[in-house]
């Protein structure tokens, strides 16, 4: 059985008809999954790290930022260490903080502006945002040189007095400025003013998760995306990030991964990407080399056919407008036991479940482990007409009842929906525990020429090992079919949907 098509797990009541009978087979959305479309390389990444800060590791004096009302250190909020650049950051005092706004570019050691790029910063690593306190030019008694150029080396003040990021050469020559316009225009300077661009707020700013979420160009991977990253694969991620999170430094073929706040981790600069299909596990299932695979038993799904239905019609709860014969629907052979059906029209449709089976009597019989049924065999589903005596029945196109006339009708649970494309595709689809073959492998089973390739397209570890279910045609005669073939994995064909030739 399935839930409704937005969920991409769904349930499957799976039937597998074979020469001695029916079986019915009921699984669970953990165990069976369609195949959504193959995992797709998207090349060589630039990979950057941030975290959410933690003041600790910073040393300069407090500052009520734009939008707090509470002081934390100066470049905990505006280095390149700190919120500015890690999006979000935990004070001293346990409270999260994170980045709201701000325009403009960062700076570099030397106070040069240096931007964001696909491949890094335009002019060397960003060290702070502009508009801070800065290194400045002194005259021969001392005082800032009005006129100087060399006056953009930004800094900040330690707790201890010294100040951060000093000259390389000749410090003595500078002094600190922070009312840098002041100071130009030949006035007193204000070592309080800070011209910061940036805004903060309490609490995390997007939900994120270390060893898991990644920030990405929105652009190129959305929100959401499942990604593998094999550099990262021995991490606590196993290589599977989601795209939570975005950033005006991210553009084009970069991602910044959310780590733990640790200085000893060693990560890659580099890394090959790859894009999870939802459906898809992460890390994606290991392909299976070409070549021979050995034996496997053979069952099929032979969906039922409209076509040899011979009761009137009723309405298909799910599918609207649409009025399908009733023993197509809900009989032994119709759409519920088989899972899928092929209308008169050639629409293929399934069930998505909600009832129950009762026997020759009308009372409720359920399908144990081993294949028996609690009170016989069922012969109808829970709904549809009943006799005086509870029995189901259904009346057909000529006005006849199949067993006897039906007196108290009762409403049916189950539902249907339409199939997928290229869901059950007779000769080309097949089920698979995942330890046989892994979704998207590639199958040429010899004893079946109509299969030349096939698609392991579902996966359901109900299935006994070294087991596979193959889509077949309306009608097929399964007395016809192998039970045993040899099995040989075949290698992708690009430019195909499913890679088969």
């Amino acid at each position: 059985m399935r839930l409704n098509a937005g969920i991409a797990a769904r349930l499957l009541v799976a039937a597998c008809v074979l020469a001695g009978g029916i079986s019915l087979i009921g699984t669970h959305s953990t165990e069976a999954q369609t195949m959504p479309p193959r995992p797709q390389s998207l090349g060589s990444y630039w990979i950057t790290y941030y975290w959410f800060a933690p003041e600790s590791w910073f040393t300069a004096k407090k500052m009520i930022g734009p939008g707090l009302k509470v002081a934390y250190r100066e470049d905990f909020l505006y280095s390149a260490r700190g919120i500015s650049m890690q999006g979000t950051g935990t004070g001293d005092d346990g409270v999260l903080l994170h980045w709201r706004s701000g325009a403009g570019p960062w700076v570099n050691k030397e106070g040069a502006e240096t931007k964001t790029a696909a491949s890094g910063f335009t002019n060397g690593s960003p060290y702070s945002r502009p508009g801070g306190c800065v290194w400045w030019a002194i005259d021969a008694a001392g005082a800032p040189i009005p006129t100087t150029t060399d006056n953009k080396r930004p800094t900040f003040a330690n707790d201890d007095g010294t100040w951060q990021n000093p000259p390389p050469t000749n410090p003595a020559a500078y002094t600190v400025v922070c009312n840098r316009a002041a100071v130009a225009l030949g006035q007193p300077d204000d070592l309080n003013f800070r011209g910061y661009p940036d805004t903060f707020g309490i609490g995390v700013g997007t939900n994120v998760t270390p060893w898991r979420s990644i920030a990405t160009d929105r652009s190129v991977i959305p929100k959401g995306t499942t990604i593998y990253i094999e550099a990262l694969k021995d991490t606590p991620s196993k290589g599977c990030f989601s795209a939570d999170d975005t950033g005006g430094a991210i553009i084009g073929k970069h991602i910044d991964v959310l780590i733990p706040p640790d200085k000893t981790l060693k990560l890659p600069a580099k890394g090959e990407l790859t894009l999870v299909p939802k459906g898809v596990d992460c890390p994606p299932p290991v392909a299976l080399a070409p070549g021979p695979l050995g034996n496997l038993n053979l069952s099929y799904l032979i969906p039922a056919g409209e076509k040899t239905a011979s009761a009137a019609k009723s309405a298909a709860p799910g599918l609207k407008n649409q009025n399908l014969q009733e023993d197509f629907l809900y009989g032994t052979n119709g759409v519920v036991a088989r899972s899928v059906g092929v209308t008169r029209k050639g629409k293929t449709i399934v069930a998505l479940g909600g009832g129950w089976w009762v026997n020759a009597a009308g009372t409720k019989t359920m399908q144990r482990a081993d294949g028996t049924w609690s009170k016989g065999a069922p012969v109808w589903r829970d709904g549809g007409w009943r006799t005086k005596r509870g029995r189901p029945t259904y009346k057909k196109p000529n006005g006849t009842w199949s067993a006897g006339v039906g007196v108290r009708y009762r409403k049916y649970q189950d539902r249907f929906g339409y199939s997928k494309k290229g869901e059950f595709v007779p000769w080309k689809t097949v089920t698979a525990p995942k330890a046989t073959a892994p979704l998207g492998t590639l199958l040429a089973l010899d004893m079946l020429p109509s299969a030349p390739c096939i698609v392991v397209n579902r996966v359901a570890d109900t299935l006994p090992a070294a087991t596979v279910h193959v889509v077949v045609p309306v009608g097929t005669d399964p007395a016809s079919l192998p039970t045993l073939s040899p099995a040989t994995v075949l290698a992708a064909t690009a430019g195909t949907a499913t890679g088969c030739p």
